[in-house]
């Protein structure tokens, strides 16, 4: 990397004082947005110090300011020792970060297209990238003994996300419109290899909040005074995997007993039958929009088996 591509895609002051940067720009957008607040909450309430999903991966914009591409000024005190994972932000330069991220068997691609022949695709790769990759030394296999695969085999699988007691945390968050927040009711939920609870808990979502005829929507939302305007499941493919209920547009009046209210409506759920009816129409429509995205947009159900597959 060289100094002008780290001024483009990293980090920049032009001579008018203004920041600028690819990567920069984004995470200035991202420290804005209130979703990406939220979740940057979830996560460091979620995980110790030692797992690196604690961490915003993209860079806060106070480190960024301090990377520079031959060293950082970053100090020790920033992140807590013996972080494999995110190591280099406190203590190595971006070159180096990029020596060890960026190498083959950190890297998987997944190539669609009908009109693709795959052993021309094959034979092309081993002609052209394979050689600059030996050139460079990095044909060093799908896992070289001193290899440690980032977040599956880093100090992050030993420290799973810990819930021992319900805990509420209220983060702040700058906005014009004071009327309305966010409410996020998380879960640890099953290892990512538990195909079949995983699976389970999608469709259970689905059937508490997928459409203005679900549990939740019909008690909170299609009501003649909202308490929000809208509520999702969500099952984030970690491992274990992480559970969140997200209730957008929450009147002021709603932000303080919304969750706890949620929590009785789930506990009473529990006590009794289950809509087979319902559920019956949730399992079609899944079927129907699975159906849809492996018809138009085929690459975005395979690459996220691909990627809870490397998990």
């Amino acid at each position: 990397m060289t100094p002008e591509i780290f001024k483009t895609e990293i980090y920049h002051i032009n001579g008018k004082g203004e920041e600028g940067g690819t990567v920069f720009s984004e995470m200035q957008g991202r420290e804005g947005n209130q979703e990406d607040v939220m979740a940057l909450a979830q996560q460091q309430a979620l995980y110790q110090f030692k797992n690196a999903y604690r961490y915003e991966t993209g860079g806060m914009l106070p480190h960024l300011r301090n990377l520079t591409l031959q060293k950082s000024k970053l100090v020790d005190h920033c992140y807590p020792k013996a972080l494999a994972d995110l190591a280099w932000f406190a203590k190595s330069p971006v070159i180096d970060y990029h020596k060890t991220a960026y190498v083959p068997q950190n890297l998987t691609v997944v190539v669609l297209g009908g009109s693709l022949d795959p052993e021309k695709l094959l034979d092309t790769i081993s002609q052209t990238t394979e050689r600059h990759l030996a050139a460079a030394g990095l044909d060093r296999g799908i896992h070289p003994k001193d290899w440690i695969r980032p977040f599956v085999e880093s100090d992050s699988s030993f420290y799973d996300p810990i819930i021992e007691k319900d805990k509420t945390i209220i983060v702040p968050y700058a906005d014009t419109d004071t009327s309305t927040g966010q409410i996020m009711i998380n879960w640890v939920g099953p290892r990512a290899h538990d195909w079949l609870t995983t699976t389970a808990l999608g469709i259970l979502g689905d059937y508490l909040t997928g459409s203005a005829h679900s549990i939740l929507r019909r008690k909170f939302v299609e009501i003649s005074e909202p308490a929000c305007a809208g509520i999702s499941f969500d099952v984030t493919f970690r491992d274990p995997t992480i559970i969140s209920l997200n209730f957008a547009a929450v009147q002021k009046g709603w932000l303080s007993t919304l969750a706890d209210d949620v929590r009785m409506v789930l506990k009473g759920l529990c006590r009794v039958p289950v809509d087979m009816k319902a559920m019956k129409l949730v399992l079609k429509n899944q079927l129907i929009a699975l159906e849809q995205t492996m018809e138009s947009k085929p690459g975005v159900y395979i690459q996220a088996g691909v990627m809870q597959g490397e998990l």
